[in-house]
């Protein structure tokens, strides 16, 4: 392989020269030569292939199939392959074709080097290798058929024209280059001309050059220059080769002198690669070294001398030359500076370091003499600085150029570089941007800038019309810039400094960019009609603006600005003008558009002009015309829009803003107002206040007449009365917000228009609106209001209507606080007591309510139960007591509210209350007395109904407001006389006074009843019983509570409760001997509670001393349910012994479970029981003093426990673990974990009789449990033998585990187990599923199962520590597993077994010998069960194999000759066949057996048999003809290509035998050349016979010739028949052996190879051909000769092809077979190939053809028979007898593929133009080629009787269908949704029925052309 891959990248031009050979240089020009890469390979070859090729994207190197693919300049590698035979690169580089001899195509992206997609068996030859500039030669490729593709695109027209007749011309030619009309042509004689492609005309040649290759290359800059100058300015490059061909020339000529330039002498493998025909540039490839030859300019040269540091040499040349000295000196420079760049990077110790230091001294010495060493250090920064620019960005400037540039001007000379236009944007993108980002340019102000400085340099010389490089430069440059404002500056500079008259390119570009968007004011104003003057005055140019402005035209606005900037006009007057007519025009959304788009500033000034003007137009008296209603609408809405603009824009400028916002809402106003009540008015008018507020009211009054004639009519339903509400109440807000009448204002108006009409829910909706919408201090104060009017209403008894079920007084207490919670602070005190007052209200409305029983209801008004109550108390505490009456109550309680809170309607004062308690007295007035009576009456109501509750919190809450309003208005009592007056102090003082007393006895006496109401209750409120308590005196209130704990017997809830009320009354009380009674109460009563939760009545002990209470303790522990901490906390508040108390629950509690668990409980319910028991028993136990007695009781209960139930044995053995006593001789350690192993087991096998023994001695009575569970005694107590005998039937794989684990715990055996379990598995799982395996197709899944048991089983005999038991039993278990390759595995495992049993044994030991018989007996049956194995996993095992199982050697020998492999080699079809290799190699293998021995014995038996077969093959080897082939290529597949190459190179060169001693014939070696050319590919071939292919191939031609003349017993050597002549030679053979069939095959095989074309011999050959009945071959024959016209003349050649024809036809008949079939296609297909077929009797053939039942064949005959009368007869006679059914069937089973596809399309259309014709389409109707039928009647555009018959006789759906179809074929399609109906009125387009012309005119060409299309089989 080539892939030591080494880049010379060295700057110096001679640093990279290697020594490749002699380089002999001469030289008259100046060129150089560089070396830029080596490639080198680890095994050296003799002639290797190389390609090389140099593209704009890449530099490939091809060696062998090895590609390397270069960048551009060859400085980095991108891509290594291997195995590649073609490659191609595309797409810039960025991807990689590839091509291989095995026909596969690979895509390869270069970068991440990954394949993107490989296609299979793809043929192609790839001309971009050769050609980069376009295909300019012919490439042609062989196939094995014969047949030659031409593959080429020709960029001239008229040299594709003359492809075929070039062909012609230059046969022998390959390779072309096209220049004008000069065409080079190099020849395989290697001889380069010339000629004139238009005459085909020789116009030089040069014949004394022996010339390889050749290349055109020029000096001029690009390819487009060659064309029109000929060749006077080419250069040819030629690769020529001496006389020894050891050593090639590159020479340089120049043309057309042909005058020598140049001369290289390079090795004899190089190869020319042309980077394109526009370079100077080389490349060759010379042992495989690219160097780089350059046609060298003479600074070059100076270059090249000052790195050798030839100084002086390079001055003279400088000299010589004419160069400027201070050129040199920078060329010196330049070198200089390589010089240290090479010195930094080497060590300061090394001699190089020395040497290169003094060679820089001298270049400084030299240096100084010209006087510039002060100035080396900037030097050398600028040369740095310029290798970098040529590096890195491709720009190569002179020193002297690069010091007088900036950065900025760095980018104008890589523009100037690119001297093409079209490149500018590639180099840009490559380079030039690059350098600009670096340096923080702004790339399109530099692009700008760098026009700029183009037009400066360049527009200023004189130019003619077609020197326009510069212009066209400065257009590629504007086509890279993006922003619109740098193109059109771009385009204006280059306007104004173009040379006038403009080139073509600068008017396209000004057409381009400015025609539509830069015009001048002359052709704006034409274009409007207007012929006007430039030099207008001020007043007449805005009558021309306001004209252009009405035109509307899209571009009126532009060109009135731009008249106005020539006239300098302000823009936002032509904008507000524009605006203006735009609103007249009633075009809204188009002013708001254009005031958008205007830049801010103006913006403002137009909107406001705008607004001036409207406020003016509007203010103009109306004229209430539709016309004038329509425009004012549109400027109120348009000036609403632009208000709403200007608004958004002064958000800085508040004053402005406010202005602008006024404006808006005047303009809303009339806008409003026009638009949806048409109040059309002057402008000022809308701001009158008493016309919006009679506006207002009237459109009130008109809503209310509404709704009354609404409800007064019937209303047809709900739905659309409540539209009518919603549309009429909709239009009255839009109303008041037209008349800027606020939502809230209106809501509240309504709202008490509501209630003064006694809509009580009409008003307290409205209500509920203005709050959830408005909510604001003004609502709150509106809201207070209107709960004074309904308080008012109530309390006078008005009539309101309410909806049914409205709860007013819950709604009058809502609504006041919402009131509270928004009112400002001067109405807070008022509204917080009228929220006290109403819930008054509430509260006795509730009293009021009864329901269906006459019960009085203790509901909460909904939501309306108060929040504070719900918090606060736990209990709630709901008298009993008489329902109110409602016209009674609630007149008064609203009565005393309107008192209490008065309503007032002046205006208030701050802080000023009216309500009593915050409110001022009056002198002389009393404002409690009125209330008195009112209060009175109602207290009075309460008592009488029982209401005690109400009534005390009534009363409570009057004293205190009469208090309050006392007490605030007497704060400073002197101050209050002076206000008041003393008689009115002493008047209010003794009211209070009088109240007092009144309501302190009220008080008392109702708090004792409430007090026995309140303990009475289910559920005591204690906070209330307290709080009543404390209102009766000392002394009652312990009596009464004592009495009721008397009362109270048994209900310790009531007495806990009335020891607690008890107790804390004491503590208030401070009387400490009472509290302690009540404590003791307390307690008792506590326990009795909790005892008499679990069932437990604490009575006897209720009350009693501590003896009563220790007797208690046994019933509690008798319940299950009892808790640890309850008997603790028992003994402890009792002071009892707690220790004696928790061993007693812990006894009690296990004998109480043990008991209930022989009942056989559920389990889950057991389970949860005996957790919940070890829980408490566990807890109970750190709790004692003392455990021994404890563990010596469990231990007696452990053995009496059933066995089974393993959750009670856990209870008593982790309750022993956790006492931690050692006095008991049960492991607990050992029973818990054997207890956890058991737990995680499940039983798979009934009881044994040894459980129910034991069970029955024990007298416990067997439990369900004992059908999943193993018994607890019998394994931990019992012995080993007990255990077995229960485990034995649980044996399983699942249960291995668990039982392993029991086993080693109780130290069992495990040897034993592991035998029983492994035994149990197979008998049970495996071996039914191996004789399943046999028996039918394992499936994946049954496999997989099968080796993981195999896999168990194997582990059990693996953990047997006794080798000699687990070799037995895996012996055992072999031999039941049927044979197989699972029984071959086992095998393989007791051999394993057995030799792992013999290494353990010592050599001395008497079992030693018994081993060793073993395992010699297991090997032999290894062996043969090994080889059955093999033979059936191949499906090989036939009885005939099978016997020879015991002689492997022979059973090889029977497999290599198995039918399968000749099947194989002559079929591609996907049969599995048996692979006989693996099964050879798997036999050998299990018999130690040499395989490579019987490969050779049999390679030598078919190679060399002693009788060759009859008839010998005359074509390239082909496996259908020598079965004996076919096995030697199916041995030799197996083994390496090399080897198999080798030895059959060997056998066919040699003259014996390399594998034996038989000596080889001309047979023998024809046969090993047969399998040669068969296996190896040309390249292997050709290395072999160091010869070219062709020749092998007629080697082996002559080979089988002279096989066949040994056959004949001629005897001829090689030498004589290549030396004979061949006519002579074949007419010998003719004379003397015709009589033999052998002979006559050989004299025609040499005819045809020879090209031995005699009449007479040839009529003599067909005729004896015919004459030996060789059919198949004689057309064969016929076919190869058909391309001679001359043999057509011979008299049997059209006999011949006659009985090739009607042959296979005469032998067959009905029923046809598959072989028959096909023979009849063949002679079908003969008729095609016939080139003579004018003279076949076709209508006989036809005849043939009918009777054997093929009417389609005989159509087909017909059909080519010549055109006459005759054949137009025949075809109609049979097509009016044929069944056009089963011609359809046969074209598509016999001739839908292969040479006969085409032709049955031709009858298939015959076929059915003719069903159409004859109307006949009832016949295909419900068959499958009436679709067939439809889509041809489509295409032949004839489907008018089609759609007769369909809608006639089938359907009009299929009929509508079919013209749908056709329509949409004919590109007109039908409405989808038309009706049939309406489809079947469509007229079909063109109904014409096609000529049939077409397929007699197809096959009347095809005869003539056969004879040059050569149709073979």
């Amino acid at each position: 392989m080539w892939n030591d891959i080494e880049l010379l990248n060295s700057d110096d031009t001679g640093s990279g020269y290697l020594s490749v050979g002699l380089r002999k240089e001469n030289e008259t020009a100046l060129y150089q030569v560089d070396l830029l890469v080596k490639i080198s390979s680890e095994k050296a070859s003799l002639n290797p292939k190389i390609q090389a090729c140099c593209l704009s994207d890449g530099f490939l190197i091809l060696a062998e199939q090895s590609v390397i693919l270069l960048d551009s300049i060859c400085k980095s590698l991108q891509l290594y392959l291997i195995f590649v035979d073609i490659v191609c690169l595309c797409q810039e580089g960025n991807f990689l074709f590839t091509g291989e001899r095995s026909g596969n195509l690979h895509l390869i992206h270069v970068t991440s080097k990954q394949t993107l997609f490989t296609n299979l068996k793809s043929s192609f030859i790839c001309i971009c290798i050769y050609h980069c500039l376009g295909c300019l030669n012919l490439v042609t490729g062989e196939f094995a058929s014969g047949t030659t593709m031409i593959i080429g695109v020709i960029l001239i027209n008229i040299f594709s024209l003359f492809c075929l007749i070039l062909l012609l011309f230059f046969s022998s030619a390959k390779k072309f280059q096209l220049i004008d009309n000069l065409l080079f042509v190099l020849d395989t004689d290697h001889v380069l001309s010339m000629w004139d492609i238009c005459t085909l005309t020789p116009v030089w040649n040069w014949p004394s050059l022996h010339i390889e290759d050749f290349l055109l290359t020029t000096e001029v800059d690009s390819p487009s220059s060659l064309t029109g100058q000929g060749i006077t300015n080419l250069k040819l490059v030629v690769l020529t080769t001496t006389t020894n061909k050891k050593m090639k020339n590159l020479m340089v000529y120049s043309l057309p002198t042909m005058e020598m330039l140049y001369s290289l002498e390079v090795s004899s493998i190089s190869s020319l690669g042309q980077i394109g025909i526009s370079t100077v540039s080389l490349y060759s490839v010379s042992v495989l070294v690219l160097r780089y030859l350059t046609e060298a300019l003479p600074e070059n040269r100076l270059s090249r001398l000052l790195h050798k540091h030839r100084f002086a040499e390079a001055e003279s040349f400088a000299i010589q030359f004419g160069l400027d000295v201070e050129v040199g000196i920078h060329l010196l420079i330049c070198s200089l500076n390589r010089r240290f760049l090479l010195l930094k990077k080497e060590d300061k110790s090394t001699p190089a370091y020395s040497d290169g230091l003094m060679e820089v001294m001298a270049l400084v010495q030299y240096l100084t003499i010209h006087s510039i060493v002060c100035q080396l250090k900037t030097l050398v920064n600028n040369l740095q600085d310029l290798v970098t620019l040529h590096r890195k960005y491709n720009c190569k400037l002179a020193l002297s150029d690069f010091e007088k540039e900036n950065t900025t001007t760095i980018v104008f000379r890589m523009f100037d570089r690119v001297l093409a236009p079209e490149l500018i944007p590639s180099a840009l993108e490559k380079y030039i941007r690059v350098y600009m980002q670096e340096h923080d340019f702004q790339e399109e102000e530099l692009l700008l800038l760098y026009i700029e400085d183009l037009l400066r340099r360049c527009s200023s010389k004189f130019t003619s019309l077609f020197e326009t490089a510069w212009e066209a430069k400065a257009i590629a440059v504007i086509g890279c810039l993006s922003d619109t404002d740098h193109i059109f500056d771009a385009v204006l500079k280059i306007m104004h400094k173009a040379v006038v008259p403009w080139s073509a390119a600068v008017e396209q570009l000004v057409k381009q960019h400015l025609e539509m968007d830069h015009p001048k004011l002359e052709r704006w104003l034409s274009g409007y009609g207007a012929c006007l003057e430039v030099n207008l005055l001020n007043k007449e140019i805005m009558r021309v603006v306001r004209y252009i402005l009405k035109q509307d035209v899209p571009s009126s606005l532009e060109d009135a600005l731009k008249v106005a900037q020539v006239y300098m006009l302000p823009d936002d007057e032509i904008y507000s003008l524009r605006i203006i007519d735009l609103i007249d025009r009633e075009q809204g959304e188009n002013c708001l558009l254009l005031l958008r788009s205007v830049p801010p500033t103006e913006a403002e000034k137009t909107a406001e002009r705008v607004i001036i003007w409207a406020r003016l137009a509007l203010q103009e008296e109306p004229e209430h015309s539709q016309e004038d209603k329509s425009w004012r609408v549109s400027v109120a809405k348009t000036s609403v829009n632009i208000l709403k603009i200007l608004c958004d824009t002064q958000k800085g400028n508040l004053q402005k803003k406010n202005e602008y916002e006024e404006m808006l809402k005047q303009f809303k106003v009339v806008a409003s107002l026009q638009e949806n009540f048409e109040v059309f008015l002057p402008f000022e008018d809308y701001s009158n206040s008493a016309l919006v507020e009679g506006l207002q009211e009237q459109y009130i009054k008109t809503h209310e007449d509404v709704q009354a004639k609404h409800k007064a009519r019937a209303t047809p339903g709900p739905t659309t009365a409540k539209e009518t509400g919603l549309s009429t109440q909709s239009k009255l807000h839009r109303q008041a917000v037209a008349l800027q009448m606020s939502a809230q204002e209106l809501e509240a108006a309504l709202a008490l228009r509501a209630l003064k009409d006694g809509k009580v829910g009409v008003a307290l909706n409205r209500c509920r609106d203005l709050f959830n919408y408005h909510c604001n201090a003004s609502v709150g104060q509106f809201l207070f209001l209107v709960c004074q009017k309904l308080c008012q209403m109530l309390a006078n008894d008005i009539p309101v209507t309410a909806p049914v079920g409205l709860n007013l007084p819950s709604e009058i207490h809502d609504l006041a606080c919402k009131a509270a919670t928004i009112c400002s602070p001067d109405f807070l005190l008022d509204a917080l007591e009228l929220c006290k007052c109403t819930l008054t209200a509430v509260e006795l409305s509730r009293q009021c309510q009864m329901d269906d029983y006459g019960l009085l209801m203790k509901t909460s008004f909904g939501a309306h139960k108060d929040p504070y109550e719900e918090w606060s108390y736990s209990d709630f505490f709901n008298e009993d007591g008489i329902v109110l009456e409602s016209q009674v109550v609630l007149p008064i309680i609203y009565e005393l509210i309107s008192s209490l809170v008065p309503l007032t309607e002046s205006k208030r004062h701050p802080l000023n209350s009216t309500s009593l308690p915050y409110c001022s007295m009056c002198e002389g007035k009393s404002l409690i007395s009125p209330i008195i009576t009112s209060t009175s009456a109602l207290l009075q109501n309460l008592q009488e109904s029982s209401q005690g509750e109400l009534a005390l919190r009534f009363v409570v809450a009057s004293f205190g407001a009469f208090v309050q309003h006392s007490v605030s208005n007497t704060m400073n009592v002197s101050l209050s006389e002076k206000l008041l007056g003393e008689a009115t102090l002493i008047n209010s003082r003794h009211t209070v006074m009088e109240l007092k007393e009144k309501s302190i006895m009220f008080i008392r006496g109702n708090a004792s009843t409430l007090l026995n109401k309140v303990f009475n209750c289910r559920l005591v409120d204690l906070d209330l019983a307290l709080g009543y308590c404390t209102l009766i005196p000392r002394k009652d209130v312990f009596e009464n509570l004592w009495k009721l704990i008397d009362k109270a017997w048994q209900n310790y809830d009531k007495i806990l409760a009335l020891s607690l009320v008890g107790s804390q009354l004491a503590a208030l009380y401070r009387e400490t001997e009472i509290g302690l009674q009540f404590h003791e109460l307390s307690i008792d009563a506590q326990w009795g509670i909790r005892l008499g939760k679990l069932g437990i009545s604490f009575q006897p002990a209720f009350r009693q001393n501590f003896l009563t209470k220790k007797e208690l303790i046994k019933a509690l522990v008798k319940n299950i349910d009892m808790d640890t901490s309850l008997i603790l906390e028992y003994c402890s508040t009792f002071q009892l012994d707690c220790n004696a108390a928790l061993q007693l629950f812990i006894e009690t509690l296990l004998h109480n479970t043990n008991n209930q668990s022989q009942g056989d409980l559920p389990l889950m319910s057991s389970k949860q029981q005996h957790s919940k028991l070890l829980d408490k028993a566990i807890e109970m136990v750190p709790l004692l003093t003392s455990t021994k007695d404890l563990v010596i009781s469990l231990s007696g209960i452990l053995y009496k426990l059933d066995p089974y139930d393993y959750e009670m044995i856990e209870v008593v053995l982790k309750v022993i673990e956790r006492a931690d006593e050692k006095i008991t001789n049960v492991n607990i350690n050992q029973a818990l974990n054997l207890l956890k192993h058991l737990k995680s087991y499940r039983r798979i096998s009934p009881p044994v009789d040894l459980e129910y023994q034991y069970m029955l001695e024990h007298k416990i009575t067997l439990p369900s449990a004992a059908q999943t569970r193993l018994p607890f005694h019998l394994i931990l107590f019992g012995t080993a033998q007990n255990f077995w005998k229960i485990i034995s039937s649980e044996l399983s794989e699942e249960s291995l585990p668990t039982l392993l684990l029991i086993s080693k715990l109780m130290k069992f055996s495990l040897d034993t187990l592991y035998v029983s379990t492994a035994k149990h598995v197979f008998e049970k799982n495996l071996r039914p599923k191996l004789l399943k395996l046999t028996e039918t197709k394992p499936s994946a899944l049954m496999t997989k199962e099968v080796v993981k048991l195999t896999q168990t089983v194997k582990s059990y005999l693996l953990s047997i520590v006794n080798p000699e038991w687990a070799v037995a039993t895996a012996i055992t278990l072999t031999q039941e597993i049927p044979e197989g390759p699972f029984k071959m595995a086992s095998l393989k495992f007791c051999l394993y077994l057995a030799e792992r049993w013999l290494q353990n044994i010592p050599p001395q030991d008497e079992t030693c010998e018994k081993a060793q018989a073993l395992l010699k007996k297991l090997h032999l049956q290894f062996r043969r069960s090994g080889t059955e194995a093999v033979l059936i996993a191949h499906k090989l095992n036939t009885a005939e194999h099978l016997r020879a199982i015991g002689k492997p050697a022979h059973l090889i020998v029977s497999l290599y000759e198995h039918p399968s492999i000749s099947e194989r080699m002559q079929t591609n079809s996907g049969k599995d066949f048996p692979d006989i290799h693996t099964a050879a190699k798997e036999i050998a293998e299990v018999n130690e057996i040499n395989l490579e021995k019987i490969w050779d014995m049999l390679l030598e038996k078919w190679l060399c048999p002693s009788a060759m077969p009859g008839e010998k093959t005359s074509k390239l080897f082909e496996l259908q003809e020598d079965e004996t082939l076919r096995r030697v290529v199916y041995l030799l597949l197996s083994r390496p290509i090399d080897y198999s190459s080798r030895m059959l190179f060997v056998f066919a060169t040699s003259t014996t035998s390399p594998l034996g001693i038989h000596q080889l014939t001309f047979a023998h070696k024809a046969r090993a050349l047969q399998c040669l050319l068969y296996l190896a590919d040309k390249e292997t071939i050709e290395s072999l016979f160091k010869k070219p292919i062709q020749e092998v191939k007629s080697y082996w031609k002559c080979l089988n010739f002279l096989a066949s003349f040994e056959t004949l017993n001629i005897p001829i050597t090689f030498e004589l028949f290549c030396s004979s002549p061949k006519e002579g030679m074949i007419k010998d053979l003719w004379k003397n052996h015709r009589h033999e069939p052998m002979a006559v095959k050989l004299v025609a095989e040499l005819c045809l190879e020879y090209k031995i074309y005699n009449l007479q011999l040839w009529n003599g050959l067909l005729q004896k051909l015919l004459g030996f009945n060789m059919i198949t071959y004689l057309r064969k024959v016929l076919t190869a000769i058909s391309s001679v016209h001359s043999l057509w003349q011979v008299p049997y050649f059209s006999k011949a092809w006659q009985h090739v024809v009607q042959m296979p036809l005469l032998s067959a008949s009905c029923p046809l077979s598959s072989s028959q079939l096909s023979d009849c296609c063949e002679s079908l297909i003969a008729v095609l190939e016939c080139p003579v077929s004018d003279d076949l009797d076709m209508v006989g053939v036809a005849r043939q053809f009918i009777q054997l039942e093929l009417p389609a064949f005989a159509l087909a005959c017909l059909m080519l028979m010549p055109h006459s009368e005759k054949k137009h007869q025949q075809i109609k006679n049979f097509l009016f007898s044929c069944n056009a059914q089963i011609i359809l069937q046969q074209l598509e089973e016999h001739m839908n593929t292969g040479p006969l596809a085409g032709f049955s399309h031709q009858i298939r259309s015959l076929i059915l133009n003719n069903v159409i014709s004859k109307k006949e389409f009832g016949i295909l109707a419900k068959t499958k080629y009436f679709q067939v039928l439809k889509l041809h009647a489509i295409n032949a555009n004839n489907i008018t009787e089609l759609v007769n018959y369909l809608a006639s006789d089938l359907s009009l759906d299929e009929a509508s269908a079919l013209i749908t179809e056709y329509s949409k074929h004919c590109g007109k399609p039908v409405p989808p949704d038309a009706a049939p109906s309406e489809v079947l009125q469509v007229k079909p387009a063109n109904p014409y029925v096609g000529s049939n012309l077409t397929p007699f005119l197809f096959f009347t060409v095809l005869r003539v052309m056969q004879p040059f299309l050569g149709f073979q089989q």
